[in-house]
């Protein structure tokens, strides 16, 4: 059963269930909640009595939509807003049904919040400057995290980008006027530089856009993957490039239909996925070794293995395979060449980031929470609620979004 048939059949049983509104059977319940009150008036209560109103509903929220239950039905634990009316009576309480804990909520601050919808960011190596798209990859523009002012935006289509490893100079690919370009730019400076640039039409008059980019460890290179021709039903991408900062550009013919890539810290080792031809539910996952100039394939076809990244000192590389309705997480030895499951989880894994050398960050569930791992102890804790987590010197950046709500929160755990 692959994932897009699993989450048809979740939402058919979902749509199954026949619910209607709730009322408080008494005028007060004791809520063991730390107390929290945002710019939407919405409330979270410690063990405070609270009164409720008589026609109390409580709101299940789930990707379905709103589903009333009952208060007994609340988990423990769960994530709660209270809505309170001019008299500071209850009338509804949302509850989302996805744990998490008090304690990891006052390590959590809320650093920007996005009058929009965005899924991505990426924060500068001082944590100085945020920069994000829209959901429609056709804006870019970066944030002073200190002033909270918007100090630059550029517009046009199938915009991708990554900050320098070391300096505050974001690398962005964008297509403007037929063109497709890579280029720098520098908020300190507020300066400009071309890298590259082509046709947005190929030889054969086939559209083509970049689709990802990224920054070499030592800032000397930027590789990138570029969709040609009509894009099939996996997207596959004509091959792996890698271009210098004067331009120069070195393509990797081997490496086709490359979904998603990230470097080793050393920049020796480039890991991949990628969607097989002849299955596009499938894809393979390998390793290029620039030191031996050769490809490791790790995953044959017929499995589903994503999200590949290596380990800080280079000696292993973290990925999740999917195995019928299990996520694995699978250890890889570069050395040995020995592979290990050192985790599986009934629900989506995806986003992994190393929050120290031992530990691991990532997101789990079609309604994503965030979840660290210490791959020595086994032990895992749930972080918050969230998607797109980014650890950078040692702390962790993730979004959040409020159901019914256009706002996206940009959260900082500590």
């Amino acid at each position: 059963m692959n994932r897009k048939f699993s989450t048809l059949l979740f939402l058919i049983i979902l749509a199954t269930i026949i619910t209607t509104p709730v009322r408080a059977d008494t005028e007060s319940i004791i809520i063991t909640e730390k107390m929290k009150i945002n710019e939407e008036g919405q409330i979270q209560l410690n063990e405070r009595s609270i009164k409720l109103s008589p026609n109390l509903n409580v709101v299940y929220l789930d990707q379905k939509g709103q589903e009333l239950i009952d208060l007994k039905d609340i988990p423990p634990n769960a994530f709660t807003r209270y809505f309170l009316n001019s008299n500071h009576v209850v009338e509804n309480i949302e509850v989302s049904g996805r744990i998490v804990t008090s304690n990891n909520n006052e390590k959590i601050d809320y650093v920007y919040v996005f009058n929009e919808t965005v899924e991505e960011f990426k924060i500068s190596p001082d944590e100085k400057y945020l920069a994000y798209t829209d959901y429609s990859r056709n804006n870019l523009t970066i944030i002073d995290l200190i002033t909270k002012e918007v100090i630059w935006k550029i517009s046009g289509e199938h915009i991708y980008y990554d900050w320098h490893p070391q300096e505050n100079l974001l690398a962005y690919s964008i297509t403007q006027d037929e063109k497709i370009s890579i280029k720098l730019y520098n908020p300190e400076t507020l300066q400009s530089k071309k890298i590259i640039s082509m046709k947005e039409k190929n030889v054969d008059k086939y559209n083509r856009y970049i689709n990802f980019l990224q920054w070499h460890p030592q800032g000397e290179l930027i590789a990138y993957t570029v969709l040609e021709g009509f894009s099939n039903a996996h997207g596959c991408v004509s091959a792996l490039n890698l271009v210098n900062l004067s331009g120069t550009i070195n393509t990797l013919p081997q490496l086709n239909n490359i979904n998603y890539f990230t470097w080793s810290s050393t920049g020796s080792f480039l890991a991949y996925s990628r969607f097989t031809e002849t299955n596009p539910a499938t894809s393979t996952l390998g390793i290029w070794d620039f030191t031996k100039n050769k490809n490791i394939t790790i995953q044959e076809t017929n499995s589903n293995a994503h999200s590949p990244i290596f380990s800080s000192h280079d000696k292993c590389l973290i990925y999740c395979n999917l195995n019928g309705l299990m996520d694995n997480i699978i250890f890889y030895n570069l050395h040995s060449h020995k592979i290990d499951t050192i985790k599986e989880e009934l629900r989506w894994i995806d986003n992994f980031q190393w929050l120290d050398e031992d530990t691991l960050v990532y997101t789990f569930g079609d309604l994503p929470q965030i979840k660290k791992f210490d791959i020595i102890s086994g032990n895992t804790q749930v972080i918050s609620e969230g998607f797109a987590p980014l650890t950078i010197n040692k702390g962790l950046y993730f979004l959040k979004k409020y159901p019914g709500k256009q706002k996206t929160y940009l959260c900082h755990h500590k």
